[in-house]
């Protein structure tokens, strides 16, 4: 018979009949086989594929503390390397207790995904930290290894393990960094900066490891477990035995009080510590073992009634198979809406089980990923919204307006009647949302404090229909453009200037024109401005930050069909359009 008979005989073969005489000849004897020479080995691929789901929980795990310790070290870098820590530093006695606060807000503020905390130091005692402190605890700080040996290698960076937390009132472990700051002018050094991280932030992808998870340092010292009482252990012979691998991740068995234990270990490439999971041998393979028993059991019973149900099995595989892969075509183009009935035998009725679970499981992932990217994108909008509310500082003015209206000083208590005006609206708990209208009067209130300073160089006239006025935009939208206008445009310019705010409905969107004469943007200039406003980028530029917070506002609220856009014409002034939907507040809303 040639090949062109045998592929045609093995066409016309019914399925049903190649898996009756497939089973028949090809399952028994290598099934009985397989008990005395493939057992052993399919153990260890058993061993070696948990391992490398072990593994792949570990990777993820190193990573986000790999990520916490990046951002640390980045931190501090930014923090030593800040100016004004340098000044403050060299002169503690000349900062006020307002500018104080107002470094540590600029610098220290939280904005970290993990619970942060920072302290500042120079080498004679004075302590600046983020979170309160003991002033004694400098002598605490002087008298420990980790400063004497700073103190020793200055241009070190040395990581501490701290589980009693003596820097700050916050008394939970802590991991530090800390490293000394440089006089970037004189090369002399300043103070240090104990840059540390809650070991809570670090316990908590471990917590989601399973077995007796721990992270150790060079020394062994256990600085981070799901159980606390284990923080500060030594677990050195298990870290020599890691090292013994010469390996940065893998899997090793050991021998510990007559138990066998299978430990999963992990290197942070930052730092060098390990991540060390411990499970027992016998409890990860008891399932296989009794898997293996129930399978000789099984199998004894198959062989007894196989050759009378041989021919039943076949035929009830082939046909809802069949019929399972035309429903499974049916589910992929119709984008995993389409479930499938149960029918065929068991087997099969526990796949099309399971791949109506999977359907379930896919439609849920991609409803919590849309989930995730609206709270991010929300998250990230609250972010650009978020404000300092120093509600003292409105208080005080206040008061020295009043002082300044007794004291017959209009001028200024008009001044700050207008700044009063301006902070309680930003302060205000309305949300993130006015009206054209008040939008407007926060425009004016500094408008009239800009024309205190310029005298009446600057004007600035409306041009908005009543209708409008009521309509929702972003609070403080306007005044960033505002004091550019003044700022870039106005104030070089000899002679007067104005700014001209015009509103109009087009197609449904708001559209908000603001126009001034000033000095314009230069093309290069403007072309940059466009394209950063153009980027799904956090970086700040100083100079546009106030343009990039609107635009991205608008957007994050609106969409991404929504923003602003920038024209100028250099020497003729500039022209900035807001484009908005139309949306009316209710009067009293």
């Amino acid at each position: 018979m040639n090949s062109h008979s045998v592929e045609l005989a093995s066409k016309r073969a019914s399925i049903k009949n190649k898996i009756f005489f497939s089973i028949l000849v090809f399952l028994i004897i290598p099934f009985l086989l397989s008990f005395y020479i493939f057992d052993k080995p399919l153990e260890h691929a058993i061993e070696r594929r948990i391992g490398s789901s072990t593994q792949e929980a570990l990777v993820l795990a190193g990573m986000n503390m790999e990520t916490i310790l990046e951002d640390m070290f980045k931190s501090t870098i930014d923090i030593s390397a800040n100016p004004d820590i340098a000044r403050l530093l060299k002169n503690p006695g000349t900062f006020s207790e307002y500018e104080s606060q107002q470094v540590k807000a600029r610098l220290m503020g939280t904005r970290y995904n993990y619970t942060a905390f920072e302290a500042i130091m120079d080498f004679h005692g004075f302590l600046f930290t983020s979170r309160y402190t003991e002033n004694d605890m400098v002598k605490e700080i002087q008298a420990s290894d980790w400063y004497k040996e700073l103190m020793i290698h200055p241009n070190k960076s040395i990581w501490v393990f701290d589980k009693t937390n003596y820097t700050f009132a916050y008394k939970q472990p802590i991991i530090s960094l800390a490293k000394t700051i440089m006089d970037v002018q004189t090369g002399r050094h300043l103070g240090l900066i104990l840059f540390s991280a809650a070991e809570e932030d670090f316990g908590k992808n471990l917590s989601k490891l399973e077995g007796d998870v721990y992270l150790v340092d060079s020394t062994g010292t256990v600085i981070s477990s799901p159980d606390k009482s284990k923080l500060g252990q030594i677990k050195s012979e298990e870290l020599e035995a890691v090292r013994a691998a010469q390996k940065p991740s893998g899997q090793l068995v050991v021998n510990q009080a007559g138990k066998s234990y299978i430990i999963n270990y992990y290197t942070l490439s930052q730092t060098g510590w390990v991540i060390l999971q411990f499970n027992p041998y016998n409890k990860v393979f008891k399932e296989i073992l009794d898997i293996r028993k129930g399978n000789i059991i099984t199998a004894a019973v198959i062989f007894a009634i196989f050759i009378v149900i041989s021919l039943f099995i076949s035929y009830s595989i082939s046909k809802p198979l069949v019929l399972l892969g035309k429903k499974m075509r049916e589910a992929e183009n119709k984008q995993f809406n389409n479930e499938l009935s149960m029918t065929g035998p068991r087997e099969i009725s526990v796949l099309i089980a399971s791949y109506n679970q999977m359907l379930g499981q896919i439609k849920e992932l991609l409803k919590r990923v849309k989930e995730e990217y609206r709270q991010k994108e929300n998250m990230r909008f609250r972010a650009l919204q978020a404000q300092i509310k120093p509600h003292f500082i409105l208080n005080v003015l206040n008061n020295i307006k009043w002082m300044a209206y007794i004291r017959n000083d209009h001028e200024v208590g008009q001044m700050l009647s207008r700044l009063a005006g301006i902070i309680e609206g930003s302060i205000g708990k309305k949300g993130s949302f006015v009206t054209l209208r008040q939008e407007i009067a926060y425009v004016e209130d500094y408008v009239a404090l800009m024309k205190m300073k310029y005298n009446e160089k600057v004007t600035i006239e409306y041009d908005i229909p009543d209708d409008l006025m009521d309509a929702e935009v972003i609070k403080f939208m306007l005044q960033p453009i505002i004091e550019n206008s003044i700022r870039h445009g106005i104030e070089p310019l000899q002679g007067k200037g104005y700014i001209r705010i015009q509103a109009k409905c087009v197609q449904g969107e708001l559209r908000i024109i603001v126009t001034d004469n000033g000095m314009g943007i230069q093309e290069v200039k403007l072309d940059q401005i466009r394209r950063w406003l153009s980027e799904e980028s956090d970086q700040e530029k100083a100079e546009s930050i106030g343009v990039k917070n609107v635009h991205d506002r608008i957007r994050f609220q609106y969409g991404k069909q929504y923003g602003i856009t920038l024209d100028s014409v250099p020497g003729q002034g500039a022209t900035v359009e807001y484009i908005l939907p139309r949306k009316m507040v209710a009067v009293g809303g």
